[in-house]
Parts: structure tokens; sequence; C-alpha cells
């Protein structure tokens, strides 16, 4: 196709012609393998993170190659090509763009076997098929503040350990405590820097510009766990290693998290108090739909 790269095309070709809940493209060929994932500012690139956009016949990458590709008169014809009449596009240069259930096909008629599928996976599919529950707000305190600095993210209770329990003397009875309690954030001595920890809780960032704890989707969510950037981890008392949520230069920042129960949700810190020293923050989960009976 010219010197435009094939992917340009058929990632024009698909955005042009997608429905307006898809959640993924995915273009497979007898070469390649390729993905992009919605997000906020655009749609996610599997090779290189890189996001992308189409604006009219121009598709914009913006990323460590950042460029615009004008692709001119390739796609002629395909936003108004009436697929009801006709299930097959002639394209230039000798190729073809066909319906399938879900998704087109393109052929290259000069290049035998050169044959690409696009398909789509939509927000309604079984995976996709989720919201997210209430915002939880709540408020946790240092380890010695003398408030609660546990919560189980799972079912938004706080907790405290029992009296007895002192984690600068035995800390592998209160993370063997807080185990059995599903404890999955915690204050420790880190609330005074703005932050906590996360216990048996995988952490990540968003990469995406615009995200915010109001327009973030589920979808992004599940992808920024899967393969965004973790979030620090360190181990105190010779414990487990603990994830860090929390920024001391950028207190509204949002993590993506995973609870040890696999629940996923997004968290953003609000306000520290100082005395005592506790942090405000308020976390929400995704709901999975109900499968229909």
């Amino acid at each position: 196709m010219t010197a435009i790269a094939l992917e340009e095309v058929l990632f024009w070709i698909a955005v042009v012609l997608s429905p307006p809940d898809t959640s993924q493209i995915l273009v497979k060929g007898p070469d390649h393998a390729w993905a992009w994932t919605r997000q906020v500012s655009g749609w996610s690139f599997s090779e290189d993170r890189s996001v992308w956009s189409v604006k009219g016949n121009t598709v914009i990458e913006a990323g460590a190659r950042t460029k615009e590709v004008s692709l001119g008169d390739i796609v002629e014809g395909v936003e108004k090509h009436d697929w009801t009449k006709a299930a097959t596009l002639k394209l230039p240069g000798g190729r073809s763009l066909a319906t399938t259930d879900n998704g087109f096909t393109v052929d290259d008629e000069t290049a035998p076997g050169k044959h690409y599928v696009i398909r789509y996976r939509r927000a309604a599919n079984a995976r996709a098929a989720a919201a997210f529950g209430p915002a939880i707000e709540r408020v946790l305190g240092d380890y010695q503040s003398g408030k609660e600095w546990m919560l189980n993210l799972d079912t938004g209770e706080l907790f405290s350990p029992p009296s007895e329990l002192n984690w600068g003397r035995d800390a592998k009875a209160v993370w063997k405590w807080a185990e059995g309690h599903g404890i999955g954030l915690t204050g420790l001595g880190v609330v005074s820097q703005k932050g906590l920890y996360g216990y048996r809780t995988k952490g990540a960032y968003f990469e995406e510009q615009g995200v915010t704890f109001d327009n973030v989707t589920p979808e992004i969510v599940r992808a920024s766990i899967e393969s965004g950037r973790s979030v620090t981890q360190a181990s105190h008392n010779d414990g487990p290693l603990l994830s860090l949520f929390g920024d001391p230069n950028d207190l509204g920042r949002l993590y993506a998290f995973q609870s040890a129960a696999g629940n996923q949700g997004v968290l953003e810190i609000l306000a520290v108090g100082k005395q005592p020293s506790t942090l405000k923050f308020r976390y929400k989960l995704v709901q999975k739909a109900n499968p229909r009976k």
C-alpha cells in the first residue's frame, strides 16, 4: 500500500467503520497481529503503547515516534460506502474491503495470500460488560496514630489489629492477621508522606492523558493493570512486598489496583491530615454485569 505503513491504513479503516461501543480493534494478517485498545485520549497500540487517533484522512501517532500520516486517496470512498447494498468495496491499488459478522477483511489482489482480518471487541461482550460500583470514601491513619489503619478493599471495612499484635515487634503476626481479614490497604508509616501501602494488592499507573476518577472506564483500569507501569514496591520489617499508592508531589494522582480477591478498581488520594497523621482517599470497584438467566 504505497510507502504508507500497512497498519496505519488498516487502523484508519477499522476506526472509521468501528461500532460506537468498540473497546478494542484487532487486526491479524499473514505476518502481523496488531491490537489497539480504546483509551480516553485515543487508541493505545499494542506494540509500543503509542496512542493513535484519526482526524479526517490522517492517522496521528502520539508517543516515542510522534507523527501524522495523511492517507490521501488510499481510503477514498470507505466512509461513504453503503454496506447494506454491497458487502465488498474496491480500494485503490488493487485491494478490496469486505464485511464479516464482526468486522472486515482486506485482501491484496496484487499479492496472493495477503489477507487481513479486522475484528472488534465490543463493550457489550461478557468481559467488557462492566461498570463501577459506588465511590467509597475512607480515612486511614498511620499505624501509630491510634486510628484505624487497615482496609479491606473488597468490602470497605476498616480495621486495626488487636492490641496484643504489634507491627514493630512482630510484623509477621500482623501480616498473618491481615491476610485472614482480607486487608488490601494499610497506613503504616507512609500516611504522613501522602501515601498508602497495598498489601497483597497490585497497583499500576494510568499512562493515558486526561484520565480522571469520573471518566475512567473499567476497560482502562483492566488495561493498566495488565500492561501498565507498576507502582513502586517496598518491604518493611522483613515482611512481604507492599505496593506504594501515593506521591508527595502529586496528591491527586490516580492508581489502578487489583485486590488479592481479583477485584479491580481505581483509587485517588484526596487529603492529608497531620495531627494525627491520616490520609483521606476514595476508590471504586469494577462491578461485572450479572449474567443473563
